[in-house]
């Protein structure tokens, strides 16, 4: 994959994460957590990839 493409998902994966953390917080205080827990299940697996994606580009620079 080009690099600046690699590094574009990278960044959407870490977009994603924070926007489910946020709106997963915010439905948390409106809601409680029982309504809400999927979105911080998205947000972990979300920054995971973008772990992953990081680590895969790092690796593949050197």
């Amino acid at each position: 994959m080009n690099r600046k493409i690699s590094y574009i998902v990278e960044i959407m994966w870490l977009v994603i994460a924070m926007f489910c953390l946020l709106f997963g917080t915010h439905k948390t205080v409106q809601d409680g957590f029982s309504n809400s827990y999927v979105l911080f299940i998205l947000s972990a697996v979300s920054f995971l990839m973008y772990s992953i994606r990081r680590h895969l580009r790092k690796s593949q620079k050197n």
